[in-house]
């Protein structure tokens, strides 16, 4: 196996434990037993923590384009989208990981790099599924809405009806106000 293809393998299967474990938790030795390789490995490679969260995030950037390139296709928000997240759910909790550990400023930086590629696809596919034209509104809600997706999401529940029930139900929430104007 190639020395780059063996770095992969750790930048590959640490954006897997990443998402799961964030940086508080993410453990050299787990991900070393996940590969087969030895902890020594991973400093061969990567040095130390920061180099690898840096080839990490580099990573997360090429998947969160892969997504954009997806996102950028959809037609509707439902029922497109959430099968759109649970194809990404691996970068989805990893994104969720940045958002929660935004005081590190290259975790930030990525979040936000992320975020705002999304945000030009995911803005108008939400205003139009909530029914709305005020795209800046749009775009608070949308805020709100994957705050209580972030809250209430675990890595089990990421299932096409799971996601499906979250926004019909921060829809119909909507929909509600809405009506008392």
């Amino acid at each position: 196996m190639a020395e780059t293809d063996i770095s992969q393998k750790w930048i590959q299967e640490g954006y897997k434990l990443f998402a799961i474990t964030g940086p508080n938790d993410f453990k050299v030795e787990k991900l070393a037993t996940q590969i087969g390789m030895n902890k020594s490995g991973f400093y061969h490679y990567f040095v130390d923590r920061d180099t690898f969260y840096s080839e990490l995030m580099k990573y997360h950037d090429q998947m969160g384009i892969k997504f954009a390139q997806e996102l950028s296709k959809l037609k509707n928000f439902m029922p497109d989208y959430p099968k759109l997240l649970v194809s990404f759910q691996t970068g989805l909790h990893v994104q969720m990981q940045l958002r929660k550990n935004n005081t590190i400023p290259l975790f930030r930086e990525y979040f936000f790099k992320v975020k705002k590629r999304n945000y030009q696809y995911q803005i108008p596919l939400w205003a139009k599924f909530i029914q709305i034209s005020d795209m800046n509104l749009a775009a608070e809600l949308f805020e709100i809405a994957v705050d209580l997706m972030v809250i209430r999401l675990e890595s089990d529940k990421i299932t096409y009806d799971y996601l499906v029930g979250l926004f019909n139900g921060i829809k119909q929430t909507f929909d509600k106000l809405k009506l008392k104007k």
